[in-house]
Parts: C-alpha cells; sequence; structure tokens
C-alpha cells in the first residue's frame, strides 16, 4: 500500500499563453501531476545551484598544487582509471575466501 504525501490546494497565476500550452500538450487529468513534477525538478535544480554557490572556494589551488590546472586533473584521473582493476563478483569472492 503507498502512502501519499499531505497536499494542499493553491492558488496560482499563470500567463495565459503558458496555460494554453499546458493545455494543448498536458491531458486534463494529468496536469497537476506534471505541474508538481515540474515544480520539483526545478526545486532540485534550484537546490543544487545554491550547494554550488555555498561550496564555492572551498577547493584551493593553494591546497592541492597538483591538481591546479584542467591538465592537472585530467592526468590525476588518467592515473586512477588506470589502476583500476575491474574484478568479478566470483574473483573478488575466491580472493576474500584465501584472505
Amino acid at each position: 500500500m503507498t502512502v501519499q504525501p499531505k497536499t494542499q490546494r493553491i492558488n496560482i497565476t499563470v500567463p495565459i499563453a503558458l496555460l494554453d500550452e499546458l493545455r494543448a500538450f498536458v491531458p486534463k487529468r494529468q496536469r497537476n501531476q506534471f505541474i508538481v513534477a515540474a515544480l520539483t525538478q526545478e526545486i532540485r535544480r534550484l537546490k543544487l545551484e545554491h550547494s554550488l554557490q555555498a561550496s564555492s572556494g572551498s577547493w584551493s589551488t593553494q591546497d592541492y598544487p597538483a591538481l591546479a590546472t584542467t591538465t592537472d586533473v585530467e592526468a590525476y584521473v588518467r592515473e586512477m582509471r588506470a589502476g583500476y582493476q575491474a574484478r568479478s563478483w566470483d574473483a573478488f569472492t575466491e580472493t576474500e575466501a584465501d584472505g
């Protein structure tokens, strides 16, 4: 059984052209769900933008001089990927059983 979140009816004002497009592209009984999904996506984007702004400046090239340029970062990632060896589950369990 799925529990539905609490809801509240609101009154909003939108431009007529936007409302006409909503009516043209979204079926009558799906409009509320469409608007909720659009709001959810936009809120998520705003939260990400806020987080990025809040963390701006937390990475300093003084703290990480080896990663000061894009070229440095690319070399670091290449080095990390070269050292990575994908293992199958069988290889992992054999290693664990041996150890």
